[in-house]
């Protein structure tokens, strides 16, 4: 089963804020894939963020 992290998590495990981990995800040349649960939050998959 894929484990899945949240926008914070990334954020404090890359040392960076949100507000950076949203910036980066508007380049499309560092390929980061997001996903949206139902309650539309985004969610990387633990592969995403070992990469």
């Amino acid at each position: 089963m894929r484990k899945y992290f949240t926008s914070g998590q990334v954020a404090r495990k890359l040392h960076v804020s949100i507000s950076t981990l949203k910036r980066w995800l508007n380049h499309p040349e560092l390929n980061l894939n997001e996903y949206r649960n139902y309650n539309g939050w985004r969610l990387f998959s633990d592969n995403d963020v070992d990469d």
